[in-house]
């Protein structure tokens, strides 16, 4: 695929996804919105891969309809060289749709991952995941993550599916308190050797409330098991900030 065929695809890709979140968001009046930004001191992607080894600002405009369908559009950007200057440079487009059946909670999305250089079709990525959550067990809340990425082009960035299996705490005792944990492993995705445990991660937060405002401390914890595998030894903090918007 040319430069110039992958740009015109990427610029209709984009559109079609904004069209969509903006018709959807026309049809139904109990749409409700959420801005959330925030800073992490590294950005690590929920693959364990480290993307970008410097702080980075991240933003996120969540749109919630009706039957359970929602659209995100995130993004991510590195103060340090400026705007789509290196990997701390993402756009993101995610639709969504959550449903609980059977008391367990299915939530499948499409996200097209506009990654650097964002002008281009390079590294792009189209990431299928589908997370399912169990039943609750002793204020423990176990889940599993499927996750399928289909690249622009493999002899650039190869796919792979990655998958995770972790339980989150949120707060029975205190309800302020978020711990979660889980394990990962892939397939041999981005060309990588298979690894069916490539690390163990946990995440502590807790949420302090300003007015409407959120605000939510992080710090995570990252150990991984092989030393030329996907994931990497790190440990990282953040802020983030959330305000509804309507």
């Amino acid at each position: 695929m040319s430069t110039r065929q992958g740009g015109i695809m990427k610029k209709s890709i984009i559109l079609s996804l904004a069209v969509f979140m903006i018709f959807t968001a026309s049809l139904f009046a109990e749409l409700n919105g959420v801005l959330d930004f925030g800073y992490k001191n590294v950005y690590v992607a929920g693959s364990g891969a480290v993307l970008y080894d410097n702080p980075v600002f991240q933003q996120d405009l969540i749109l919630n309809g009706p039957y359970g369908l929602y659209g995100i559009f995130w993004s991510s950007y590195s103060p340090e060289k400026g705007i789509n200057s290196d990997f701390g440079d993402e756009v993101d487009w995610i639709l969504g749709n959550s449903q609980e059946i059977w008391k367990l909670g299915f939530d499948f999305s499409y996200v097209y991952v506009n990654a650097w250089n964002i002008n281009s079709t390079e590294a792009d990525l189209h990431i299928f995941t589908l997370k399912v959550d169990f039943p609750e067990i002793f204020c423990i809340n176990p889940y599993l993550v499927l996750e399928k990425d289909i690249p622009f082009d493999e002899d650039i960035l190869p796919g792979g599916s990655i998958y995770k299996l972790g339980c989150s705490y949120e707060g029975c005792l205190y309800r302020e308190f978020t711990f979660d944990l889980f394990i990962a492993g892939h397939d041999g995705a981005f060309g990588l050797d298979a690894e069916v445990v490539s690390n163990v991660r946990v995440t502590l937060n807790t949420v302090f409330n300003w007015h409407n405002l959120e605000i939510v401390p992080e710090i995570n914890y990252q150990k991984s098991f092989k030393d030329d595998g996907l994931a990497e030894d790190k440990f990282w903090w953040g802020v983030n900030f959330t305000l509804p918007l309507f």
